[in-house]
């Protein structure tokens, strides 16, 4: 893995190669923590994802472990601006995430998506776009979740990856940055930019999940 800053992106390069003698199969992904200036999940964030407007989620775990995202956003299908793409899905909280609250929401997989997103808050957002192609096709989306707690509001878009004996996959993960200190308000007290911009990525910001079997 090379991490590189290039401007306003954060460049995360990943080669994953198969060093065993059968092929293998195996999804890949990065657990997201975004918050703002140490504010809970609530009103003011919002996550826009790169999916279908058709795109159906399920919950399997209400009523057991996790909350209904709808009791505390709204899930809007209408056009959206997701890192230059037009169709997608916009999650608008409205409630805050209560201590010990979890959501997690379970999106179909999307064949023309590249699992990008934008998390914002006033003020500030982070976009992330996953460049890379294997085979001359680009990377296909396994699954596309969302996880949310009052500290963190996480895009999980899960990446499968399919390596033959001794063959390599590289992709990029590129993350923007960008702040509007007109809108850095959260219920009418302006924040102070450089508290806005620490706050745009949680700390412990790349939780990385790979399981391969070789």
């Amino acid at each position: 893995r090379t991490v590189s800053v290039d401007g306003d992106y954060i460049l995360i390069q990943q080669t994953l190669k198969n060093l065993g003698k059968h092929k293998f199969v195996t999804p890949f992904y990065s657990h997201h923590f975004f918050t703002a200036d140490g504010k809970p999940v609530g009103p003011g964030y919002g996550l826009q994802l790169e999916l279908a407007q058709d795109t159906e989620y399920a919950e399997p775990g209400v009523g057991s472990w996790t909350e209904p995202l709808g009791k505390y956003a709204t899930v809007s299908r209408d056009s959206v601006d997701v890192t230059d793409v037009d169709d997608g899905i916009d999650i608008s909280f409205s409630h805050y995430v209560e201590e010990g609250t979890r959501i997690k929401a379970e999106f179909e997989a999307d064949d023309s998506s590249i699992g990008s997103f934008r998390l914002s808050a006033p003020g500030v957002s982070v976009s992330e776009v996953v460049l890379g192609r294997h085979r001359g096709e680009k990377l296909p989306i396994y699954a596309y979740n969302v996880y949310v707690e009052k500290g963190t509001l996480s895009p999980e878009p899960m990446l499968l990856l399919d390596l033959d004996a001794d063959e390599s996959v590289t992709w990029t993960q590129r993350l923007e940055f960008t702040t509007n200190l007109k809108y850095t308000k959260w219920g009418g007290s302006a924040l102070p930019p450089t508290a806005t911009a620490q706050g745009a990525w949680g700390v412990g910001g790349e939780g990385w999940g790979l399981a391969a079997l070789v």
